[in-house]
This record gives structure tokens, sequence and C-alpha cells, in this order.
């Protein structure tokens, strides 16, 4: 018994030893993903990526609101609960920008389900994200992009599905009612497993973009490797979504007196673009390890 208890006592100065060692080799390879980012103009990449999401940021709301509306009989709360998730993830806007979008939103989506040839034509626009996600994330692992190659077709629209099918699940999770009225059909404590629900939520986030990563690319990635990046894109996400105070103390009033009415817009674009950044800085963190940054080539001279 002596014996086992020593094998397994906790040695402090190898835990404090070990996590030195991790935290030299984050912040040098989370260095090397930015060189990369840089490198591959990850910041162009992202602002074309940006036009493309803006672009079909209508048509994938209203997929949204079709699909879980048809679910539960009534598009009215589908709106209400899809606008609600998407703008409080947002930096701090006006609630006109929120009316604004309802208005637009129950003039296309009127009743409790939507014509499939509509919802096509929906999921059609929405394919320039995901089209332009797959190129972002092919340029960041320097893969040679061969326009109009099924392949890449595929991809982009599996990409789509898979973020589709995502944001579906996570839209339906945070339905609290709804779940804890599936579960209470099956157990007792379906207040304290919703709350466990919501508790998985981060975990099965980190996953799905660690799929993404390691799918997408056309290079061999390892899971831990696409684990780490998926954790580095959320932890820039948290790091952006609990630091936006800096902007409401410092940015505001300018921004306000400057562009007027137009700040809404100005914000939710700069919000967009900046998890896109966060996103691909993700992919680069993931990939780094199989790609030299710099290969020694110098540039021509003018």
């Amino acid at each position: 018994m002596k014996k086992y208890m020593n094998a397994v006592r906790f040695d402090p100065d190898k835990i404090e030893k070990d996590f030195l060692e991790f935290c030299k080799t984050f912040v040098l390879r989370l260095i090397a993903s930015i060189f990369l980012f840089k490198k591959r103009k990850g910041e162009v990449l992202a602002g074309a990526t940006t036009f493309f999401t803006i672009l079909s940021f209508g048509p994938a709301i209203m997929i949204l609101i079709s699909i879980i509306g048809a679910y539960l009989g009534d598009s009215d709360t589908a709106k209400e609960h899809i606008i609600s998730m998407i703008f409080s993830n947002f930096p701090q806007i006006d609630t006109s920008v929120l009316n604004a979008i309802k208005h637009l939103v129950e003039e296309q989506v009127k009743g409790s389900f939507v014509d499939w040839h509509q919802l096509g034509l929906w999921f059609f626009a929405c394919l320039g994200i995901s089209t332009s996600f797959i190129f972002g994330i092919n340029t960041l692992s320097k893969v040679d992009i061969d326009g109009g190659m099924i392949q890449d077709d595929l991809r982009s629209a599996i990409f789509g599905v898979v973020l589709a099918l995502f944001f579906l699940i996570v839209s339906f999770l945070m339905e609290k009612n709804v779940i804890v009225g599936l579960l209470s059909n099956v157990t007792k404590h379906s207040n304290e497993l919703y709350y466990l629900i919501e508790l998985l939520l981060l975990p099965f986030t980190i996953t799905i973009f660690a799929l993404v990563y390691k799918v997408s690319a056309q290079i061999k990635v390892s899971y831990k490797d696409a684990l780490c990046g998926a954790c580095v894109f959320v932890m820039c996400f948290f790091i952006g979504k609990s630091t936006y105070w800096v902007y409401l103390k410092y940015f505001k009033d300018d921004l306000v007196s400057d562009y007027g009415s137009f700040y809404n817009l100005l914000v939710a674009m700069i919000w967009v673009y900046y998890i896109i950044c966060s996103f691909y800085l993700g992919a680069c963190y993931t990939y780094v390890p199989k790609i030299k940054i710099f290969d020694g080539k110098k540039r021509g001279k003018r």
C-alpha cells in the first residue's frame, strides 16, 4: 500500500517543470503560427471570407430559423431564439439593429414551414462561406488550389453541411424548455442533466472545429494538433468576447461621432472579421508543425 501511495504521489517540482515546458512550447508555437498567418496573408483571406460571410448571413439565418421552426412547429419562437442567440455573441449594439433584422426575416419567413425550393436556394447562397473557408485553409497550409475541381467543391459542401449541423445542434441544445421537457419524460433530474449538457457544449465545440481542421486540409494532421488548433480558436473567441468592454469605454463615442448610425454595422463587421482571423490563426497553429514558414528563397530586388 505504501509503495502504491508513493507511486501516485505528486511531485511539485516535476509539475512546475512540465508546466514551464508546456508554456514555452505553446508560446513558441503560437508565435510561429502568427508568422505563418502573416506569411500566407491570413488577414487578406479573413477579409475575403468576411465579405462572403456577410453576403450569406441572411440566408444562413433563414435556414436555421426554417429548420428549427419546422421542428418546433412555431416559426416565431425560432426567430426570437436564433436572432437572440446570434446577437448574444456580438459586441453590444443597439436594439434597432436587432429589430431591423427581425423585420427582414419576417418578410422572408412568414409561415410555419418553408418551401424546399426556397430552402435549397438559401443553402446554395451559403456555399460561398464554406468555399471561402476551404480556400483559406488550403492557402494557409500551402496547398495549390485547383479551381473547379470536384473534390474541392465536395470539401466545401461537406464543410458547409458540418457547420450548419453544428449550429443547428447548438441552437437546439440552447432551447432549455424544449430539452428539459424531453428529458423530463426520461428522468426526474432533467434540470441537472441540462446543466451537464451546457458544460459539455464547450468540449463539443472544440471537437467539431478540430475535425474541421483535420478533414478540411489536404495535408495529414494528427488529432492532437487539430485539437490544439481548435483550443486556440476558442481561446481567441472568448478573449475577444470578454474584452469588448475596451471598445465600449474607449472607442464607442468616437465611432458614433464619426459614423453615426452606421457604427453598428462597422462593429458587427469588425467582430466577424476578428472571429474569422481567430479561426485562421487556429488553423495556422494546427498546420505550422507540418509547414516550413521560411523556404529560404530571396525576394527579387526592385
